[in-house]
């Protein structure tokens, strides 16, 4: 046990050695100095924690013998030990509280506090807290470990938006490039269906949609009526006025034909000056109804083109056969509208002429006339 000094020997003895048995049972380092930097008493965690010899640990040992022999023992690192120990003497002599970490050699971490007292001197303690530093430093080391995890998930998180970005860019120029496809073949289908000149559907798209009409006919027992139209007077169009007069003629009468007809008719070019209409039939119109559709359609396709030697009158000549009426066979379905076509046009042209009308022989294929 350490001998009480002058401070506490006013104490009744019973009440000085509970003070000095409470002082020792701390686990922080107590020491308290005079006015004059003298040690009047330090508990036993003092001792042990700053490593104390006993000659330096009685009553009235100075502060400079203390920071002396913890500098030569290197406590204060690699230094000038005189010029720490007056340092630190200049420091102490203010008697200003003061607080600090400090770091011995071996390690361990003290936090230093100082505080003034009254009647001069101070209380200086020494509190170990290298553990809690330690779990401050390893939280610290966590810390910065998770930060640089973050870091790294939100480098691959960004890796991975662009890759996601670049899948995106892909799949929209993918789906470009699909439309620009399917935009081609439907164009492409479409040139190969359709007259480049009128835009009418071509003599192949008109047999392809005649054989699915005719059947859905045959299958619903309905009537279909086929128009082939040969236009009269067209070649002196050419010859005389060219070509590109010719075919802006060509273009007047398929507008000409598609007013003329209903919606739901469909209408061709079959080539050169020929074009066919397929019309439905209403049951209770008959062959009537048809009459009329051909007789407007020769009206519509009554044309005068001006030339230099005075008009050039075009009119047509239109054939009419009836499915299944003149034939339920498709091939004499349409051999019929075209013999019917060619007899308008030896009968006078600018007129109609129904298969039913001309006499039984035998038919041949669709006319081809200019």
């Amino acid at each position: 046990m350490l001998d009480v000094t002058q401070a506490t020997e006013t104490v009744p003895d019973s009440e000085s050695v509970a003070v000095r048995e409470a002082l020792d049972v701390l686990n922080i380092g107590l020491a308290v100095f005079d006015r004059d930097l003298r040690l009047l008493t330090c508990n036993r965690a003092y001792v042990t924690l700053l490593s104390l010899p006993p000659h330096l640990c009685g009553a009235g040992t100075s502060l400079e013998a203390i920071f002396h022999f913890k500098a030569d023992r290197g406590d204060y690192g690699a230094v000038d030990g005189k010029a720490i120990v007056t340092e630190r003497l200049a420091l102490a002599q203010r008697f200003e509280a003061h607080s600090y970490k400090r770091t011995c050699p071996d390690g361990t971490v003290f936090k230093v506090e100082g505080h003034p007292i009254p009647s001069g001197g101070f209380v200086t303690t020494y509190t170990d807290i290298t553990r809690i530093t330690r779990a401050y430093e390893a939280l610290e080391d966590k810390e910065v470990e998770l930060r640089r995890h973050l870091n790294d998930m939100e480098m691959e998180r960004d890796i991975a938006d662009q890759q996601a970005q670049h899948v995106v860019e892909i799949a929209e120029n993918l789906a470009m490039q699909k439309k620009e496809i399917e935009a081609n073949l439907k164009q492409t289908d479409f040139e190969a269906r359709h007259d480049p000149l009128t835009g009418l559907p071509n003599r192949r798209f008109f047999l392809d949609h005649l054989r699915s009409t005719f059947a859905k006919a045959e299958y619903l027992g309905t009537s279909m009526a086929v128009l082939f139209i040969d236009l009269d007077n067209f070649k002196p169009v050419n010859d005389t006025l060219g070509h590109d007069r010719g075919d802006q003629v060509l273009w007047d009468v398929a507008h000409a034909l598609r007013q003329s007809v209903r919606d739901s008719d469909f209408v061709a070019r079959l080539g050169g000056d020929e074009f066919a209409v397929l019309a439905g039939m209403k049951p209770e119109n008959g062959s009537r109804g048809v009459r009329v559709l051909a007789d407007r359609i020769g009206a519509a396709l009554s044309i005068d083109v001006e030339a230099a030697a005075g008009r050039i009158p075009i009119t047509a000549s239109i054939g009419v056969s009836i499915f299944p009426e003149d034939s339920a066979d498709l091939g004499h379905c349409l051999a019929k509208a075209d013999k019917a076509m060619y007899a308008a046009k030896t009968a006078g042209r600018n007129c109609v002429v129904f298969a039913a009308e001309l006499p039984e022989r035998k038919n041949g294929g669709i006319h081809q006339a200019d």
